[in-house]
């Protein structure tokens, strides 16, 4: 797996540039404008929600003061979309702001556990290689687009963003184990299923 560093030097390489030592995460250098472009491209993927980056059937509690806060849920780190699921599935839970908000009882405190899924933010030395090579050319492209909108790189990099894009979706459909012939919307379409004697179980 790649560092930031590494990641922000492929960016600069793609696009025709020197590497450099050190990361220049608060300044205006051409690092430091890399490395913005690379957070950007790692949220914009993080937040569609993929294997290693997503939390089922997680019972989560109200505090003290009644409220649940969503960025607690990971220790701080930023949580994207939250759902509930299972006996809570039919429940019209949001997140307004910090905390979630019961919009069938107009309120942000509840009185008893929840059980939700949710997606949440992961640094970027710990995202899966497929995902951190998606990130990268999906930084490059659109660093290069905004500075360098002539070089003849971007026809390349566009090829590869796509190319790693498909990797990583395939990658996400294999760790996932998903079949959509076993999930509970087609549960209902086709009805009950039935034994080889052909009851109905």
């Amino acid at each position: 797996m790649k560092n930031k560093l590494t990641a922000v030097n492929d960016i600069l390489r793609r696009l025709g540039r020197p590497p450099v030592a050190s990361l220049d995460t608060s300044g205006t250098s051409t690092q430091s404008l890399a490395e913005s472009h690379l957070n950007d491209a790692v949220r914009d993927i993080q937040k569609r929600g993929w294997f290693y980056n997503f939390k089922f059937n997680v019972t989560v509690s109200p505090a003290g003061n009644g409220k649940i806060a969503v960025n607690a849920l990971e220790g701080g780190a930023e949580v994207f979309d939250v759902d509930t699921v299972n006996v809570d599935s039919a429940k019209n839970i949001v997140r307004q702001g910090d905390n979630l908000f019961d919009l069938d009882n107009n309120t942000d405190v509840f009185t008893g556990s929840l059980k939700i899924a949710y997606h949440f933010a992961v640094d970027f030395d710990k995202m899966p290689d497929a995902f951190q090579d998606w990130a990268i050319a999906k930084a490059a492209y659109e660093f290069g687009s905004a500075f360098y909108p002539d070089r003849p790189q971007l026809g390349r990099i566009r090829e590869e963003l796509q190319l790693a894009e498909t990797t990583a979706r395939r990658q996400d459909i294999s760790s996932s184990n998903t079949n959509v012939l076993n999930s509970q919307a087609l549960t209902q379409v086709r009805g009950r299923p039935r034994t080889p004697d052909r009851s109905v179980h």
